[in-house]
């Protein structure tokens, strides 16, 4: 998509969410792509909140909203309870137990340094 095209995107996105506000994935993935394409990312939180109130325990949109933190907000802690919570739903998911490491290595050099 090009830049240009993201400005339709949004208008498109906010008619879906009107047209049906109980759609998750319109909050959990189209609007903060687009916002994150808009240089807008750090207004993606509320729509992860709204994804996640609609399908709690969607391990896609919990690992979504997980990423987003870890990446965009640079809250490695908040992310690693989001990480947490999707373990609950996928105890033996290994790309959590990866990232969860990651976050732990990544505090250590934190503390360490």
């Amino acid at each position: 998509m090009k830049k240009k095209d993201y400005n339709r995107a949004l208008t498109d996105c906010i008619k879906s969410i009107n047209l049906s506000r109980k759609y998750p994935d319109n909050y959990a993935f189209l609007m903060p792509e687009i916002l994150l394409a808009q240089g807008k990312d750090k207004e993606a939180e509320p729509y992860f909140r709204r994804a996640l109130y609609l399908e709690p325990y969607n391990y896609n949109i919990m690992l979504n909203t997980a990423n987003y933190y870890w990446y965009t907000e640079k809250n490695v802690n908040k992310a690693y309870e989001y990480f947490n919570i999707a373990e609950i739903v996928k105890p033996n998911d290994a790309e959590i137990k990866y990232s969860k490491a990651l976050i732990h290595i990544i505090n250590f050099e934190k503390f360490k340094g």
